[in-house]
C-alpha cells in the first residue's frame, strides 16, 4: 500500500496544518500531477477518509503504528524543567511559571484551532479551485465518494463551456455540455439548449437525436413560464428540426409557439416563421407574402439569421423552382456581409468560400480561410469538412492547418 505520508515527507501523526503545508510544497515543486494532488487532498484532508486510510496503512505496515504510538506518547510526556538557583525565590518562581503556563495554553489553543478547522467544501465550485478540470478525474472522484471534488471539476468544466459559448466556440462547447447533460448536471441543460437554438437558427449544423431528447423536456418545462427561448425551441422542434419522424411534426403548434416567441422579443423566431411558411414550397400568394413579411421583420431588428436567409435567397434564386426571388449577386453579398459581421456561421462560410476561391473582386484567400475557420468553430458542418479536405490534400500555401480541424 502506498504511504502518502512518506511521499510528502510526513509522519502519520502529522496535523492537518502540516499536511496542508506539505501538499502546498509538493504542488509548487510540480512533482505530482493535478490528479495525484487531488487524490492526496481527498484522502488526507477529510477526517473520515483519513481515519480509514490510516487503519488500512497500519494494517499493511504495523511498524508505522508502533512508531506513531511511541511518538504520540513522547509528545504527551510533560517536560521536566529544572529550576536554576536564582528562581528559588518564590516571587520570581511564580512569575516565570505563570508566563510558561500562558505560553503552553496559547500554543495548545493555536494547534487545536488549526487541526479542527473545517474541511474545504464546494458551493457551486467556488470554494475549491480547479486549475485543470477533467472529466476522468471527476468521474473517479465521484465513484470514490469524493463528491465535493467531483462537483468542483464538473462546475469548472461547465464554466469553460460557457466561456466557449460566449466566445463563439460552439463546436468545442457542445462536446462538454452534451457530456455534462448526460450525467444530469443541473445547469448544463440550459447551455445545451442555447447551443441547440444556435445550431437550428444558424443552419448548416447537424444535431444528434440525443441532443433533441435532452432539450425537449427542458423546453416544455420552461415554456410554462412563457420563456421566449423555450417557445422558440418548441417551435423549431414541431417544425421538424432534428426529428426524423414526420409524425412528430405539427406546423400549427410550431407557428403558435414561434409567434409567441417573436412577440416576446426573440428575433430569431421571425426567420423560423419565414422558413415554416416556405417549408412546403411557395404554393400560394399568401405564403409568399408571409415569408417576405417575416424576413422583413427580422431584417428590421437586425437579426443575423434573417439577413443570411435574404442573402441566400438573392444569391441562389436561379436554383429555386419559383420566381419569388430574383437573382441579385450584389444584394445577396450585401446581406451576407451584414450577417457575417454578426458572426452568423452560414454567412461566414459563404463569404469565406468565395474569398478562398477568389470569386470576389477583392481577392483574399487568407481572409477567406479565416472566415471558414470561424464558421467551423461554431459547428458549421460544411466548414469543418472543407478544412478537413484541405488538411488531407495539404494544398494551402498561405496558412498551415494545425491539429484542430477548426484552427
Amino acid at each position: 500500500m502506498v504511504n502518502l505520508y512518506a511521499i510528502l515527507g510526513l509522519e502519520p501523526h502529522a496535523s492537518n496544518s502540516e499536511v496542508k503545508q506539505a501538499i502546498a510544497a509538493a504542488e509548487s515543486s510540480r512533482r505530482f500531477t493535478s490528479a495525484q494532488l487531488q487524490k492526496i487532498r481527498a484522502t488526507l484532508l477529510q477526517t473520515e477518509t483519513r481515519q480509514k486510510y490510516n487503519t488500512a496503512l497500519f494494517q499493511a505496515h504495523p511498524e508505522l503504528k508502533s512508531k506513531n504510538k511511541a511518538k504520540s506518547n513522547t509528545a504527551k510526556q510533560p517536560r521536566h524543567i529544572e529550576q536554576p538557583e536564582k528562581w528559588r525565590n518564590k516571587k520570581y518562581f511564580w512569575r516565570i511559571l505563570s508566563v510558561l503556563l500562558l505560553c503552553l495554553v496559547g500554543s495548545y489553543w493555536f494547534t487545536a484551532s488549526a487541526d479542527l478547522s473545517p474541511e474545504p467544501t464546494v458551493n457551486n465550485g467556488t470554494n475549491i479551485t480547479i486549475n485543470n478540470p477533467d472529466f476522468e478525474v471527476a468521474e473517479t472522484a465521484q465513484n470514490a465518494g469524493n463528491h465535493s471534488i467531483a462537483e468542483a471539476h464538473y462546475h469548472a468544466l461547465l464554466l469553460l463551456a460557457k466561456d466557449d459559448l460566449d466566445k463563439g466556440n460552439f463546436d468545442k462547447a457542445f462536446a462538454a455540455l452534451h457530456r455534462l447533460s448526460k450525467i444530469g448536471h443541473p445547469e448544463s441543460l440550459s447551455f445545451l439548449a442555447e447551443y441547440y437554438l444556435h445550431a437550428v437558427c444558424a443552419g448548416g449544423i447537424i444535431l444528434n437525436t440525443t441532443t433533441i431528447e435532452l432539450v425537449k423536456p427542458y423546453f416544455l418545462h420552461k415554456a410554462k413560464s412563457n420563456d421566449p427561448k423555450a417557445l422558440l425551441g418548441l417551435g423549431t422542434l414541431y417544425m421538424g428540426a432534428g426529428i426524423s419522424s414526420t409524425s412528430e411534426q405539427n406546423f400549427e403548434l410550431a407557428e403558435q409557439y414561434l409567434l409567441q416567441a417573436a412577440e416576446k422579443g426573440e428575433t430569431r423566431a421571425w426567420t423560423q416563421l419565414a422558413m415554416l411558411k416556405g417549408k412546403n414550397g411557395y404554393t400560394t400568394e399568401h405564403s409568399i407574402q408571409a415569408v417576405k413579411h417575416y424576413l422583413a421583420k427580422g431584417e428590421q431588428q437586425g437579426e443575423a439569421s434573417a439577413l443570411y436567409q435574404l442573402g441566400n435567397n438573392y444569391l441562389y434564386a436561379h436554383y429555386s423552382r419559383s420566381n419569388v426571388w430574383e437573382h441579385d449577386e450584389t444584394k445577396g453579398l450585401q446581406y451576407m456581409r451584414q450577417a457575417a459581421a454578426k458572426a452568423h456561421p452560414g454567412a461566414l462560410y459563404e463569404l469565406g468560400i468565395r474569398y478562398y476561391h477568389q470569386q470576389l473582386t477583392n481577392k483574399n484567400q487568407a481572409y477567406g480561410l479565416q472566415q471558414i475557420q470561424q464558421a467551423c468553430k461554431q459547428g458549421h458542418t460544411r466548414a469543418r469538412m472543407f478544412l478537413q479536405q484541405i488538411k488531407i490534400k495539404q494544398s494551402i500555401e498561405l496558412n498551415k492547418i494545425k491539429e484542430s480541424p477548426c484552427s
